[in-house]
């Protein structure tokens, strides 16, 4: 029954994350750590990776005691069954391009829950929602180490199993194996490849050719598109339309019949429901 649901649930395995990668992946990535339970996987990497050498690297736990979210938010890691993901490496590219990459990492989760069959949608800048509900979330974090040369770490919390531990969530979620039939069971080193495999595929198209080659994809997840949105900004307030994002990932919102663009770190947006 769903409500045993976890126990069952194994520890990660190197291993079969890997194979879960293609063959140059596997010998692009530097290292591949795994707790059972971190405070951040995300400032774990900020903190230890800073050698190119050793890049990329992911780390990965089931667990975070003191997960961060946007805005400096708290990220609720209730559940021990979960993935939390975050994955360091060095770009050369404009600072303000590299927002475009929290983006990527929201379309990797997408792409990877619809081979289970779940169709989620992308809530700007970093939210992975199905039936309104928030499955994932992404954080991304950098550090300058030059003009171009940025190290880039991609944090992806992705809801598993929460069964017995989303009482203490403040906000609608759901997880996977609530999306899934009865009787089917993830295993989470195959998923945590799956996911690794897209962030990876999607950072070296992306130092390539830039976010225009995923503009169309996004807005076919888009769940702001075409939507009645509040922006709220550090001193307003303010009511558009959302019309998709630009080739720096940033939101274009129509106030009062004028295009305005936001970065992610700039604002906070909510579909306005009292329009529709």
């Amino acid at each position: 029954m769903k409500k045993d649901r976890a126990a069952a649930i194994p520890d990660f395995n190197e291993g079969i994350i890997r194979s879960a990668l293609t063959e140059r992946q596997q010998l692009l990535l530097r290292q591949c750590e795994i707790f059972n339970e971190i405070p951040s996987t995300n400032q774990y990497l900020l903190t230890t990776a800073f050698k190119p050498d050793e890049l990329p690297r992911v780390c990965i736990a089931g667990r975070q005691t003191h997960g961060r979210g946007r805005l400096g938010r708290q990220w609720q890691s209730a559940s021990p069954y979960n993935i939390y993901m975050s994955v360091a490496n060095l770009v050369n590219v404009s600072p303000q391009l590299v927002g475009c990459l929290s983006l990527l990492s929201g379309m990797a989760v997408a792409r990877v829950l619809a081979k289970y069959g779940i169709e989620a949608g992308l809530k700007w800048p970093n939210d992975v929602l199905v039936d309104n509900r928030k499955i994932a979330g992404v954080l991304l974090e950098t550090k300058v180490k030059s003009a171009r040369q940025i190290l880039l770490v991609a944090g992806v919390g992705l809801n598993v199993d929460m069964a017995g531990f989303g009482a203490s969530v403040d906000q609608p979620w759901t997880d996977m194996l609530s999306q899934l039939p009865d009787g089917v069971s993830v295993d989470r080193s195959v998923l945590a490849g799956e996911l690794l495999s897209e962030i990876l595929s999607m950072m070296e198209a992306f130092k390539l050719t830039g976010f225009n080659q995923f503009r169309s994809e996004w807005q076919s997840l888009d769940l702001c598109y075409q939507q009645p949105l509040l922006v709220y900004a550090e001193n307003e307030q303010l009511s558009g339309v959302g019309r998709g994002v630009d080739e720096y990932g940033r939101l274009c919102v129509e106030v009062e019949g004028k295009r305005r663009f936001f970065h992610g770190a700039e604002v906070s947006i909510r579909v306005n429901h009292a329009v529709n």
